[in-house]
Formats: C-alpha cells, structure tokens, sequence
C-alpha cells in the first residue's frame, strides 16, 4: 500500500444564521430540522425564549447576541403576526 496523500489544512468557513425566535418549542423545533438538513452548509444558531417572547425582546436577544457574530454574518428574527 501506498501512502496516501495529505489532504490540504485550508477547510472554507461556513456562513453563520442565527435566528432569534418568539416561541420556545415550535420554532426551536422547525428550525432544527433545517438545521439537519443544512448542516454541512450552513452554521445555524437558534435563540428562544420561552418567557421572553414580544417583538422588542426577540430582537434585544438578537442584539446581544450580534457582538459574537463577524462579517458576512447572518440575523433573523422569527415572530408571528397574530399574536403582536
């Protein structure tokens, strides 16, 4: 047997999602799923709260956690329209 080559230590960054979300178990659990599916794609980050759900705290959790984040980062926030 022949030795095999190395492979190269260059592995490309994937893009980082984050997703900041109202609910605490429907969206966490949706967007879990995609994150099974994109995995190897895609870094996704899901932040829920169960208790902290209006508009304005789904984006200052959003907020607080953009200081982590680098450029060419993603953010989203997720709330539904029939409750607020």
């Amino acid at each position: 047997m022949y030795p095999r080559k190395r492979r190269s230590a260059y592995r490309p960054l994937l893009k980082k999602f984050v997703i900041s979300c109202e609910g605490g178990v429907t969206e966490k659990e949706y967007f879990e799923r995609v994150r099974a599916l994109a995995w190897d794609k895609a870094n996704l980050d899901i932040l829920t709260d169960r208790h902290k759900s209006s508009p304005v705290q789904v984006l200052e959790r959003l907020k607080n956690y953009s200081k982590s984040l680098q450029s060419g980062d993603e953010m989203w926030c997720v709330v539904e329209k029939d409750n607020w």
